[in-house]
This record gives structure tokens, sequence and C-alpha cells, in this order.
């Protein structure tokens, strides 16, 4: 077998798509209002793992709402500081 195909963006990339202040622009503020209230319309939801994401801009808004989310991402790549604790890498 060979070497397995990698999947994760590296820092540079991370760098690119998610520039500081990224979480403020209208797209991410309107994604996360939708996911919101996605989670809230299902009712007593319980922990939320967030697969696949990033410097965690959902997480830390979710966890701001005073949801009990964790992410999770497989590149190595520094969470905002507000969510350190609950992105794993």
């Amino acid at each position: 077998m060979g070497e397995p195909s990698r999947t994760a963006f590296n820092i540079d990339q991370f760098d690119a798509i998610y520039p500081t202040g990224v979480e403020r622009h209208y797209w991410n503020q309107c994604r996360n209002a939708v996911i919101l209230a996605s989670i809230r319309s299902i009712g007593d939801h319980g922990p939320v793992l967030e697969v696949g994401c990033g410097k965690g801009l959902v997480v830390s808004y979710l966890r701001a709402q005073g949801l009990e989310v964790t992410g999770v991402e497989l590149a190595q790549v520094k969470p905002l500081p507000e969510v350190e604790a609950h992105v794993r890498t």
C-alpha cells in the first residue's frame, strides 16, 4: 500500500481562508445563525461535536450562545484563543 492521501489543510492554506476577523464576515455570521437555529430546532440536543472545525469559528459562536460544543480538526491549526480548550487537532 502507498502513502495515505492527505486531506488536511496546511497552515498557509488555513491562513488564506481564515484571516483574522473572518468570523465577523456576513457569510459566517449568517451561516452560524442557521446552524444555531437548526440545532435548537432539535430540542434537547445534548453536547455537540463539530467535525472539521478549522480554527473553531462555529465552535466559538455556538459556545457563546450557551451550547456545549467541541470541535475536531485533522490539520495542525491553531484554534481561536477563546476555544483552544474545546478544539482538538
